[in-house]
């Protein structure tokens, strides 16, 4: 690989160190944690009792017992004096009306109006429909007894399938993800924070791909696979590639992390080096977490950050080069992955965006599709390896490459889980060691290695790989900074 591509970032060494404050909700900050505007949030702390964070809008939660698809909330039982209750779900943003009386008959049932509230119960009539045209409830059928029958109210159908588990803070209903009654609208939860919000998207570029948000966390289910073996298991030096690997859920980010999400982090980086400990994978008790003799390679200041992932002929620390996607000011590469950084600036990044980078073993589990161990991402059926260029940035001259482009422009490439980018485009940090074949033992459960100076591992390839280095196995050691070098990070669930 040419010069001009394989040129790496040196940081000054720095003896200083800072220790950083512990700061709460979407986890470890770096820098200065500026106040959310009454509307906004990052954490459900933000919003005060009774409303949660959600794409960083403050917004109701939800009050009735049952989930609904949408997030409206459950409709009020109707008042029989000798019949069943009637219940049902909302319409989109909207509640549902009080059922009206009536007699021994069965529930009233009807559709809610779509984002308006329904109107008060009656006992000669159901309540209205919503503000846009919501209709009213079927009448009941009477019963032994009961008094003349009257039009029921605006209450929805039953939710169905209820929400399991009923005591976690963080569930599934009708295959979309819920915290506190209310739709995480794009991407993972978790028990312990909620909706994932990473604040790396609180301003600048947040719509990426087919509009979706760049800081979307998708989670991976966890399970078995071999590490780095795909459907042909090619032999590994000198024994096979056969490591099996046991991972529990976690998220991973959908696309690379962007130029514009990574200049959220350089507008508040004030020098302060992550706390000792932070970043840990939760499920792995031997993972130290960050280092503190790591922050010698963080720089001092917002500047010296600046230069050294600049394209600037005039600094001597114009180490990325003309690849560099990095700009002063905001200009056409803010949805381009960030470039040039080292491991260690991509892992301060991750800890101050509330999670951390993905061991070895959890990217390569999303990029193989777990146990289906496919060649490339979204080979399918897993043996397949067809490739082009509609799934993947990749074969690009190293005597004229053009250089990575926006991240989840080419949705063919997604892997089985929905991540995007995983092959080609730039390659990606991840929180391992690099070691030739696998360390010791073979079996690992939710494993990370990590020491205090050595290579780290890139995966995935980039933009001037040939086919066979984008495959799901291809992997290579790293030391520094690059422009066809990126990440993407992950979260604990």
């Amino acid at each position: 690989m040419s010069g001009a591509i394989r040129r790496g970032i040196s940081f000054t060494v720095r003896a200083a160190f800072t220790a950083l404050g512990l700061a709460t909700g979407c986890g470890q900050l770096l820098g200065l944690e500026d106040p959310p505007a009454p509307s906004e949030c990052v954490k459900d702390a933000d919003c005060g009792s009774g409303r949660t964070c959600v794409e960083f809008e403050c917004v109701d939660v939800c009050r009735g017992s049952a989930c609904t698809a949408n997030g409206g909330q459950a409709g009020e039982p109707a008042h029989n004096p000798a019949g069943g209750a009637g219940a049902g779900e909302g319409g989109t943003g909207g509640e549902a009306g009080a059922g009206a009386s009536s007699g021994a008959g069965e529930a009233a049932s009807g559709a809610s109006g779509r984002g308006g509230q329904s109107g008060s119960s009656s006992s000669t009539s159901g309540g209205a429909g919503g503000a846009d045209g919501g209709s009213s409830g079927v009448p009941p059928m009477g019963g032994e007894g009961g008094e003349t029958p009257t039009t029921g109210g605006a209450g929805g159908a039953p939710a169905a399938p209820e929400c399991e588990p009923e005591d976690s803070r963080c569930f599934v209903c009708a295959g979309e993800r819920y915290v506190a009654d209310t739709q995480c609208r794009e991407g993972a939860c978790t028990e312990a924070s909620g909706c994932i919000n990473p604040r790396s998207c609180s301003g600048g570029v947040t719509r990426c791909g087919s509009n979706e948000n760049c800081c979307k966390s998708l989670p991976a289910p966890g399970g078995e696979f071999l590490r780095s073996c795909d459907a042909y298991c090619q032999a590994c030096d000198p024994v096979p590639r056969d490591h099996p690997a046991t991972l529990g859920n976690f998220a991973l980010d959908a696309f690379e992390v962007t130029v514009s999400r990574f200049r959220t982090f350089v507008v508040q980086y004030s020098g302060l080096k992550p706390e000792a400990g932070s970043g840990k994978n939760a499920r792995n008790a031997a993972d130290v977490g960050w280092r503190a003799a790591w922050n010698e390679f963080l720089p001092d200041t917002r500047e010296e950050l600046e230069r050294s992932i600049s394209d600037d002929p005039e600094s001597v620390e114009d180490l990325c080069g003309e690849l560099g996607t990095w700009t002063s000011t905001p200009d056409v590469n803010e949805k381009k992955p960030i470039n040039c950084v080292s491991f260690y600036l991509a892992y301060a990044f991750c800890i101050w965006d509330g999670g951390r980078l993905p061991t070895e073993a959890e990217w390569n589990y999303a990029a193989t599709g777990g146990s289906e161990q496919r060649v490339y991402p979204w080979s399918s059926p897993p043996e397949s390896s067809q490739i082009g260029a509609e799934h993947a940035v990749f074969g690009q001259s190293e005597d004229y490459p053009l250089g990575p482009s926006d991240v989840g422009q080419l949705p063919a490439g997604n892997g089985r889980f929905g991540h995007s980018d995983l092959a080609g485009n730039v390659a990606e940090w991840v929180f391992d060691d690099y070691a030739s074949c696998y360390p010791t033992p073979d079996q690992c459960s939710d494993c990370g290695y990590s020491s205090a100076d050595s290579l780290r591992v890139l995966r995935g390839g980039s933009f001037v790989s040939a086919d066979s280095g984008v495959l799901v196995e291809s992997r290579i050691a790293a030391g520094e900074g690059y422009n066809f070098a990126g990440f993407r990070c992950a979260r604990d669930l």
